[in-house]
């Protein structure tokens, strides 16, 4: 029994540690857009004419001779995101990330505030 309960509570702890160290990503370009303006971003919205591709948004915030910027893109499928996904390369300047459906590049302050 003590076995047990500690076997219990270590898949809890674990649980639990999963949850808050995973992304809490927008789903959608609405909430994305509503996100980053309260993080002081410049939003553009607008659905994409694209195979696959649902939605996406790009924000921008430029504080002197500084920039962040974000493009986020929603595709209909994870498969979709993934493929994208292989056609991209990092760079020093930009990172990549994706999470589900959706795909989001830029720069490292711009992805932690839509990650936040």
């Amino acid at each position: 029994m003590k076995k047990f309960i500690k076997a219990l509570t270590t898949c809890v702890v674990l649980l639990l540690t999963m949850v808050l160290f995973v992304a809490c990503v927008p789903n959608n370009a609405e909430s994305a857009t509503k996100k980053m303006k309260e993080e002081g971003y410049s939003v553009i919205s607008a659905p994409i004419n694209a195979e696959g591709i649902v939605e996406g948004i790009l924000a921008t915030d430029i504080e002197g001779f500084e920039m962040e910027s974000l493009t986020a893109v929603w595709f209909e499928t994870v498969e979709d995101a993934k493929k994208f996904m292989e056609n991209f390369e990092e760079d020093e300047n930009e990172l990549i990330k994706r999470n589900g459906k959706c795909v989001y590049f830029g720069t490292a302050d711009a992805i932690e505030d839509f990650e936040d």
